[in-house]
């Protein structure tokens, strides 16, 4: 889920917000339809029926017209050139040229092709970005799969799941009918654009086996495939056939022509900063994103928890306490920020029963956020203000400047003029004040704002009667390069602040808000793009500079570990037994701190 923009439920104070953002400017562009009479039970003494050419006319079933494609084309830049928060930070970071990308997506749209190209070159066209919080959904609700799912590990494409007996857990998969896996995986990166690369490549793996026509518009066309596999010992080569399972329907036929308005005007390649056919875009935020693939979001660790494990609750976060060589080793699992499966309340209720608990009876806690895929920065920063007994400072947004975006502010600032959440009417005032000034001043970002307030520090948790609850024993989190969003502000909010050692592997990269457009145009797609840049209060290196940006940047661990086929094949026993070690560690380096600290005559 990625990291909906902050406080925008229209909800009041005292109740958990699930944030969207719903930027209430729509353009249209009315398309007519046509429709077709049935034909039956005719007899000889029935009067003649007209030809279908006359009168209602028959179902339209080409494709997309060239016209049609070069709209589409359009449309889609304009959001990014209009929206997109980032573009000036991924040319200046990455090398994108975005006029070249969109001069080179509207000469291909010219290109005669089916739609499934079509669709193919704007998933290519999005993921070029290389932006977690780029989303795009094509409408289609086929999917394909084999009865294995697939990882990248040590460089490989590694079977990390088998639901038949002729493949092996941890093999290689070497080739695909005769194409290699390398050609296949680099051919998915293309579809893929997220803010890491070793994400990218997770998640290519992934689609492997398991293709969904709403992210891949090409489906597999064999019903049976030849795999060969390569065994994880001694490196054995065995080949399987494997039978392709087919779900859900493909792209269904185009029966719309739509008005004929190209007819006196010759289309343009070039590129324009008006664009007419902007139509029936809604700017929506859905809290949609496609993560079933890589089990990202699931409520359990991916780690068994073993015999000296004492589970506390399951639900909402599973928790519990490891006992290992006398110590206590608490566990907090948070799967998501999004409340998706489950209650806010509920999950605070939680961790006001527990965080006590833990106080008193352990000796350090590890916080489990791998595969966290983001949510309410508000529901982030409640949980955070349960580990510290100060005040701690926030993170900051910078945002697009647009007027979209200032009439979304100045409704929201309306909405709380007569409501007694003053802190809030304050700091949308703020913001509306910043983006107006911004768009004087010609720049296209906002200065960097608190996210949640406008003091810009974040107050220890404490119940409705005033009882502040804080544990305050050393922290391990855990993280990997599937956190994202909220995945990835968390731990930079712990780490800037001091407070907890980061152990995995370096965050997504999807440092901002997220908006979405829907349908578009006459390809009737779904994008999410990012509508603001999240600033860290510390710098960090990316690609050999400095940045206190997150976006394709993440946060690093202070102690690296990167999951590989020996985790695989040890069941993630072997995880566990580091994420542990690295706990006992904070307790061994507490102790050497407190003595450090003594007076000499104490030492004695």
């Amino acid at each position: 889920m990625s990291r909906p923009i902050s406080s925008c439920h229209f909800k009041k104070e005292g109740s958990m917000e699930k944030c969207c953002l719903v930027l209430l400017i729509a353009f249209s562009i009315a398309i007519s339809g046509c429709s077709s009479s049935a034909t039956s039970g005719e007899s000889p003494d029935d009067p003649p029926k007209p030809p279908p050419s006359v009168g209602k006319e028959a179902p339209y079933r080409g494709g997309f017209t060239k016209e049609m494609r070069i709209s589409d084309a359009r449309t889609i830049i304009s959001i990014f050139e209009r929206n997109y928060a980032p573009r000036e930070w991924k040319e200046k970071s990455l090398g994108l040229s975005f006029e070249k990308l969109s001069r080179d997506f509207l000469e291909s749209a010219e290109k005669e092709m089916p739609d499934e190209s079509f669709y193919g070159l704007i998933a290519q066209y999005l993921s070029a970005f290389q932006d977690s919080h780029i989303s795009f959904h094509f409408p289609s609700s086929a999917r394909a799969s084999l009865p294995i799912s697939t990882d990248y590990l040590d460089g490989k494409v590694v079977v990390i799941d088998t639901d038949t007996p002729k493949v092996a857990l941890g093999s290689e998969l070497v080739s695909i009918d005769g194409k290699s896996s390398e050609k296949i995986l680099k051919n998915n990166l293309s579809y893929i654009g997220q803010g890491n690369p070793e994400a990218a490549l997770r998640f290519a793996a992934a689609r492997i086996t398991f293709i969904s026509q709403a992210k891949f518009p090409k489906l597999p066309q064999n019903a049976v495939s030849t795999l060969v596999f390569k065994k994880p010992t001694f490196g054995e080569t065995y080949e399987v056939n494997l039978e392709w399972s087919y779900r859900g329907s493909e792209f269904a036929e185009f029966n719309d022509p739509g008005i004929d308005i190209f007819s006196s005007v010759k289309s343009q390649t070039g590129f324009e900063k008006s664009n007419p056919l902007f139509d029936r875009t809604q700017r929506l935020f859905s809290g949609s994103r496609d993560y079933a693939h890589l089990s990202m979001g699931e409520e359990k660790p991916f780690f068994p928890v073993g015999e000296n494990f004492i589970l506390r609750k399951a639900s909402p976060h599973y928790t519990g306490v490891f006992l290992i060589d006398g110590k206590r080793i608490a566990y907090l699992r948070i799967h998501d920020f999004n409340g998706g499966t489950y209650d806010f309340k509920d999950a605070i209720a939680q961790l006001e029963e527990d965080i006590p608990y833990y106080e008193e009876t352990t000796d350090a806690i590890i916080i489990d956020q791998t595969g966290n895929p983001g949510g309410s920065w508000h529901y982030s920063t409640t949980i955070a203000s349960f580990f510290f007994d100060r005040p701690f400072e926030d993170l900051k947004d910078a945002w697009k400047a647009n007027r979209a975006t200032l009439s979304w502010v100045e409704d929201v600032v309306e909405y709380y003029r007569d409501s007694d959440n003053s802190e809030k009417a304050k700091w949308f005032k703020i913001l509306a004040e910043e983006v107006r000034q911004a768009m004087k001043d010609g720049r296209i970002l906002t200065k960097a704002l608190p996210i949640i307030n406008t003091s810009g520090t974040i107050e220890p948790y404490k119940t409705k009667d005033g009882t502040q609850i804080t544990y305050t024993k050393p922290m391990l989190l855990l993280m990997n390069e599937l956190s994202v969003s909220c995945g990835d502000l968390f731990p930079a909010l712990m780490k800037d602040n001091g407070r907890a050692t980061l152990f995995g592997t370096r965050t997504m990269g999807g440092g901002g808000a997220v908006h979405q457009t829907s349908p578009i145009g006459y390809s009737e797609i779904a994008i999410g793009h990012t509508v603001s840049l999240t600033e860290r209060n510390a710098e960090t290196e990316f690609d050999g500079k400095k940045t206190n940006l997150l976006e394709n940047v993440g946060v690093a661990p202070d102690i690296e570990y990167r999951i590989g086929l020996d985790d695989l094949m040890s069941g993630y026993e072997l995880y566990r037994e580091h994420a542990i070690e690295a706990a006992l560690g904070l307790l061994e380096n507490q102790t050497q701190d407190e003595q450090e600290d003594e007076p000499e005559e104490e030492k004695i």
